[in-house]
């Protein structure tokens, strides 16, 4: 419930004061996660805004992850191995949880010069499996947290995963389309524009036209209530179905 009503909040002020309207970083992911192997396979088409064009961009990731440039005009370099992250999500109160990831540092390099806007793809894989651990007794919340973890229990991917490319400390665009078992669904911020069964995988897609901080993969085998307010739908997710408890979220 945090992270919705700090979804909604963040929107309403950024369309309130004309942010929607300036051009971001666009990632395009397409990601297949594995819950079994803790392991995701991301590709990422980016887009780059109108502007200066630099003659390289540099990034940070995830350093369990593996990258490389699907683009023939562009080539991925590593400038800095184990980079201690600084954590950009929902848990800045709480630099332990950062303290449990680092980073690589890596240059987009390209073979001549480009122009703007530009699109690259890139592809990055690798486990992702921090166990849940509960904070220290400083902090005020009596639960516990992981920075980003794939299981069979289910997935947390968010802006402490580092698990999409970083290039800058500005608020980005996305369109999420994620390929997991049948039995699974994903949550996202935006709207969800895809929800079907293909091949024995459920497909699920996202997308968010409203500028964000960070991109959520949330993930289980969840049972789904929704209600329909106006041309807003609301959505409750469950790990148990509880019709009652699902409509006392609906209604709130």
């Amino acid at each position: 419930m945090k992270i919705l009503f700090t979804l909604l909040l963040s929107i309403g002020l950024l369309s309130q004061n004309g942010i929607g309207q300036a051009a971001y970083i666009h990632h395009g992911l397409n990601v297949t996660v594995q819950p079994d192997k803790h392991f995701v396979t991301v590709v990422d088409t980016l887009t780059f805004p109108k502007g200066a064009a630099p003659s390289q961009w540099e990034f940070l990731l995830n350093k369990n992850l593996t990258v490389k440039s699907l683009s023939p005009v562009a080539k991925v370099h590593l400038l800095q191995s184990d980079v201690k992250a600084q954590d950009t999500g929902m848990d800045m109160e709480a630099p332990e949880v950062a303290a449990r990831i680092k980073q690589n540092r890596y240059a987009l390099r390209f073979k001549s010069p480009v122009k703007l806007p530009l699109t690259i793809i890139l592809q990055y894989s690798g486990t992702i499996y921090n166990t849940v651990r509960p904070l220290s007794e400083e902090y005020e919340r009596a639960f516990s947290t992981t920075p980003g973890i794939i299981d069979t229990q289910g997935v947390y991917l968010a802006g402490s995963s580092d698990w999409i490319p970083w290039f800058n400390n500005k608020l980005i665009t996305f369109q999420l389309t994620t390929r997991l078992p049948r039995e699974w669904d994903v949550v996202s911020q935006g709207r969800r524009i895809r929800h079907t069964v293909q091949n024995g995988q459920r497909i699920v897609s996202w997308i968010s036209k409203e500028p964000m901080e960070e991109v959520f993969l949330i993930a289980a085998k969840f049972h789904e209530y929704d209600k329909q307010v106006g041309k807003v739908k609301v959505m409750a997710f469950l790990r148990e179905p509880d019709r009652a408890l699902a409509d006392k979220y609906l209604v709130a």
